[in-house]
């Protein structure tokens, strides 16, 4: 599963390149846990229907555990 790319007029389908809102590509919203880098946001393609991730959660740069002394 290929991710869209975020660009200045929306998101970028990366099978046909069709470019879309929002709006226009479904975005809908998933649970990842915070820190993980997991997809946050799903859309699907009105072009070509592809499923894909729209959204990233940033990912944390400290593992898990991790306390400074």
């Amino acid at each position: 599963m290929s991710d869209f790319k975020k660009t200045a007029s929306g998101f970028k389908c990366p099978i046909c390149d069709h470019v879309g809102s929002a709006k226009e590509i479904k975005l809908r919203s998933s649970s990842a846990l915070k820190g993980s880098g997991g997809c946050v946001g799903y859309g699907t393609c009105p072009n070509c229907g592809h499923d894909g991730c729209a959204k990233r959660d940033t990912p944390s740069l400290k593992p898990r555990g991790y306390e400074p002394s």
